[in-house]
């Protein structure tokens, strides 16, 4: 591993991840989720980056996240095995020459069971 680089808080505070419910309609998600499905979200705070010799991590950590939004997870945690969850990743442009948006990564979850994907540390 390579030596953590210092990210500055401007850039840190750029981190961007949209999230997305597939057919929420047909889950049985609270209705009060559906109106977030798909929108962005600014990582501010609880992401921290480390570098790696050929690529790097990014760590989300949702014991940062405020009562609300921790809250909104956990309530959505028995139903990740009912639906396919699209996830991306994109840094938050700020000024013209930065536009567009690009997606830097991303991932599609599917069917998840957190009772067997628990890891214990």
């Amino acid at each position: 591993m390579v030596p953590s680089s210092r990210v500055g808080p401007d850039f840190k505070g750029r981190f961007k991840c949209m999230g997305q419910i597939e057919d929420i309609e047909s889950t049985s998600i609270p209705k009060f989720i559906h109106g977030y499905n798909g929108k962005p979200a600014l990582v501010t705070k609880s992401g921290t980056f480390t570098r790696h010799e050929n690529y790097i991590e990014f760590t989300i950590n949702v014991n940062y996240w405020a009562f609300l939004a921790r809250k909104g997870l956990h309530s959505l945690m028995p139903y990740f095995q009912d639906f396919i969850f699209n996830v991306g990743f994109t840094i938050e442009a700020r000024h013209d020459e930065e536009m567009p948006e690009v997606l830097l990564g991303g991932c599609r979850i599917m069917n998840l069971d957190p009772d067997k994907a628990a890891v214990d540390v």
